[in-house]
């Protein structure tokens, strides 16, 4: 699995979504990254490698599908 970056918002604005002062974890190219935490938007304060496991769909995603048709 590929390594994703731990990020802070610093800026004043969001950055992608996430409001100022929140942590997100995602895969940020260099170049891109670079550029923000130059300009002050976000900070990297770490690094995590993702793991694989099991796959569960969230509650309520899997319902019996209502099939009147006949066979």
């Amino acid at each position: 699995m590929k390594e994703c970056g731990v990020y802070r918002v610093t800026g004043r604005r969001d950055f992608r979504g996430h409001t100022p002062g929140t942590e997100f974890t995602a895969q940020i190219p260099g170049p891109q990254e670079r550029r923000a935490v130059y300009r002050g938007s976000i900070e990297k304060i770490g690094t995590v490698v993702p793991e694989p496991g099991p796959f569960t769909f969230p509650q309520g995603w899997l319902q019996p599908v209502n099939d009147d048709r006949e066979a």
